[in-house]
């Protein structure tokens, strides 16, 4: 990089954008899954979330990209 090309500003790190705690969705098998962060470092984020129809949730980590907040409407817990 010279000094006179254009710099690309940082993007936020995970743990900036998902602090633990945060209901959040996940991209998990072709869907958006409800879920909560547990913890998140750098571009990863590891999510309890809901695997489906079926009952129990699944842990996972994941990149910062396949995660978006959740703003909950239904009144129910992950």
């Amino acid at each position: 990089m010279t000094p006179d090309a254009p710099r690309v500003p940082a993007l936020p790190t995970a743990d900036e954008w998902h602090p633990p705690d945060t209901p959040v969705w996940v991209w998990r098998d072709n869907a958006w899954r409800p879920g909560v962060v547990i913890a998140a470092a750098g571009p990863a984020v590891t999510i309890r979330y809901r695997m489906g129809e079926a009952a129990g949730t699944g842990v996972d980590t994941v990149h910062w990209s396949d995660v978006c907040a959740l703003v909950r409407t239904d009144g129910m817990d992950v």
